[in-house]
């Protein structure tokens, strides 16, 4: 209040229903009883009903757009549609292509596996890279599929098949995974002061469990995923698996 006056942003927060309740009150009986404040507001009002009055003149002497019709849109729509289309057909395929390419390096992966079972090679088994660019390319497929369902874009089938390579996959990696765990194992038993003859001997205390264990999930994460395809809940668990095997195989490379 500017001596026995209010302010005239006081004022303009009257008219605008800016202040608060308390302060409207006080307002109120303030200008009952002041002609000088009841002029000022009176010319805000003035000036606001000049400006509403000039803005409608405006907007009703504007000429008149053309009507637009969906048959002149429509070519735009169906060029994004179009052009969206391609572009969920190239990630798709990217996807499926990332998984098959993934699922082919595992399965390469297993023609030295086949030999290390027999003899320890320590050197071969923490340096092979086929598994761990398999694991790779799963994880790559994998990435993108949590928000998404089976639909137009991403049909049941696509779905379907992705969620098969990535689940065959992992099952042929858990293979690799098994004698990650050996060699881990026999390198336990190594540093305890037996041979590596004497270590491959007892290796099987760690292959037969681990072995039991794969096929329990295997078999299960198979049961799991067909109840579940295309739902977050099936790819939630395929990225937690693919992540602990990559983990697992990437183990030896700092230990040995």
């Amino acid at each position: 209040m500017i001596g026995k006056h209010f302010s005239e942003e006081m004022i303009i927060g009257y008219l605008y229903h800016t202040l608060t309740d308390a302060r409207r009150e006080e307002m109120d009986v303030h200008l009952l009883a002041c002609p000088h404040c009841r002029n000022v507001l009176a010319a805000h009002e003035a000036q606001q009903k000049q400006i509403d009055l000039a803005l409608k003149q405006t907007i009703m002497n504007a000429p008149a757009s053309a009507p637009v019709s969906f048959a002149a849109i429509a070519p735009q729509l169906r060029s994004g549609v179009r052009l969206s289309a391609r572009w969920e057909r190239l990630v798709n395929g990217f996807t499926v292509a990332t998984a098959v390419s993934g699922l082919i390096l595992a399965l390469l992966s297993l023609f030295p596996l086949v030999q290390l079972f027999w003899a320890w090679d320590l050197h071969l088994a923490a340096t092979d890279p086929l598994p761990t660019i398999a694991s790779v390319c799963f994880g790559l497929a994998t990435v993108g599929q949590f928000e998404r369902r089976p639909g137009i874009s991403f049909s049941h089938l696509l779905a379907s098949v992705l969620t098969l390579l990535l689940w065959l996959g992992t099952a042929v990696i858990g293979l690799q995974n098994i004698l990650v765990l050996r060699d881990l194992f026999m390198w336990v038993v190594m540093v305890q002061g037996s041979t590596p003859q004497a270590a491959l001997r007892m290796s099987p205390l760690a292959v037969l469990p681990a072995a039991i264990l794969w096929v329990i999930v295997v078999i299960g994460g198979a049961e799991y995923h067909r109840r579940r395809i295309g739902q977050r809940e099936s790819w939630r668990l395929l990225a937690l698996t693919i992540v602990i095997q990559l983990l697992l195989l990437l183990l030896p490379r700092f230990l040995f």
